[in-house]
């Protein structure tokens, strides 16, 4: 696409300067789908899954639930990624549905989880390194491994994407290794332990299964990774909507063989107690190295979310600035395809939030604040299919309006259900997004140009 329609279908302010490079494929959109999705929590969360459901039907069929809500929202996401392709991804679609002040609402709440995210995980990296060399501790360590993955974006698009496909390779073929040792496991199959007969209180069941499906759907977040690059990917009309559902599909189809491997390993009620359910099945496999086996497995999976986090971050103060809604000098693109000024202030921003710790407390408002972003791209998709009809769309959420109804709706019961199970933190997380309001109308007023 030309230059001209770019900045006439965005509506931003495009230049040479901030332009980024179409340089990246359908294997990078796949690789960072996947990569932003995969992370520690699948090798955590199955406990928490199996205390609630107590049965390995239901804990099977709760994961494919969540897929399957993910892909519908997936649907309705890629067709807002091909309609209007420009870098930002969540950002970007709420503003030009909702207005500026919106926009920048969700671009800034969206920017801050990334960060925190990024800092979560480099200070996970830290924490598993230490396990196999004491030095590599803390939250100095993680502020190294932010700034490594900055120094490999700085070199360019290209190198940055590569990495991320080479890292995700390595991500999954850590994953497929668990999988099979604990599907050839020989020893005896926990389907012998009794499980929780399903014949209870019906309320109860259904309260257990929303709070499962909870964590589930906080266990896929990132599976909207590929959106951030719209303006970068080849072809990406026809390219980034099959390479977003494939990778939701295979990360799907992750976590369903490692619950079913887990349950394989481990009896349910022992799976339930577990602090760290993939190194009680390593243990159980491998013996007394099944801990190293489990801090390698983590060690070849971070990288690859840890570099997917601080691509997408990038973006998002580089969209805000072509809106006029950030500092100006955020949009600059290097002649490399690596937007300079916005991957140093993720960078320093992620760096800050490792160093102080309050990462952990924005990753308890996350959950909302991450499902109150994506909801309002559903939204968005909805408020634009109304207005703006003629907007070229090559490709479209079907059946429309069911996909992005059943996602929102559902999405609506998620922020209803924490706002009534930890009103605490919800109200904190929805505080985050009325205190932005002050930064939109600040940031206008700093480009209106009354401070340089």
């Amino acid at each position: 696409m030309r230059l001209m329609e770019l900045t006439e279908l965005t509506g931003g302010a495009m230049s040479k300067q901030n332009t980024l490079l179409r340089v990246l494929g359908g294997a990078f959109a796949v690789a960072v789908t996947v990569g932003a999705t995969i992370g520690v929590g699948i090798l955590r969360t199955p406990a928490s899954i199996a205390a609630q459901l107590h049965n390995g039907g239901l804990i099977l069929g709760a994961w494919l639930l969540g897929g399957v809500y993910i892909l519908m929202a997936s649907l309705s996401v890629a067709e807002l990624a091909t309609m209007l392709p420009q870098a930002g991804g969540f950002y970007v679609y709420t503003r030009r549905a909702l207005g500026d002040g919106a926009g920048f609402v969700a671009g800034w709440v969206d920017w801050l989880t990334n960060c925190a995210g990024m800092a979560y995980l480099a200070v996970s990296m830290a924490d598993f390194s230490a396990t196999l060399w004491p030095a590599a501790h803390g939250a100095p360590m993680a502020a190294l491994f932010i700034i490594f993955f900055a120094l490999l974006h700085w070199r360019g698009t290209s190198i940055s994407g590569r990495a991320q496909e080479i890292t995700c390779a390595l991500q999954a073929c850590a994953f497929v290794v668990l999988i099979v040792a604990c599907f050839a496991f020989a020893g005896p199959p926990s389907s012998s332990t009794p499980q929780h007969v399903l014949t209870g209180n019906e309320a109860s069941l259904w309260i257990s299964l929303v709070i499962a499906l909870r964590l589930i759907i906080g266990t896929y977040d990132g599976w909207y990774g590929a959106i951030y690059f719209s303006e970068e990917v080849k072809g990406q009309a026809q390219v980034l909507p099959r390479s977003m559902i494939t990778g939701i599909m295979a990360v799907i189809l992750v976590y369903i063989l490692v619950n079913g491997g887990l349950l394989h390993v481990l009896p349910i009620s022992v799976l339930a107690k577990s602090e760290l359910p993939a190194a009680d099945a390593a243990k159980v496999i491998f013996g007394a190295s099944g801990g190293a086996v489990v801090t390698f497995l983590a060690l070849i999976s971070l990288p690859a979310v840890l570099n997917a986090a601080l691509l997408c971050a990038s973006r998002i103060p580089l969209a805000m600035s072509r809106d006029g809604l950030f500092w100006g000098r955020a949009s600059y693109v290097s002649p490399r395809g690596t937007p300079l000024v916005s991957l140093a202030l993720s960078t320093l921003v992620g760096i800050g939030l490792a160093l102080s710790g309050t990462f952990e407390q924005l990753l308890v408002l996350a959950a909302v604040l991450d499902v109150l972003t994506y909801c309002s791209a559903l939204i968005s998709l909805m408020v634009l299919r109304r207005r703006e009809a003629e907007l070229p769309r090559p490709f479209t959420a079907k059946p429309y309006p069911a996909v992005t109804l059943v996602a929102l709706t559902v999405g609506c019961a998620f922020l209803i259900a924490a706002l009534m199970e930890d009103p605490r933190n919800s109200l904190k997380a929805l505080s985050i997004v009325a205190i932005s309001y002050p930064g939109f109308y600040a940031a206008r007023w700093f480009r209106a140009g009354r401070v340089v």
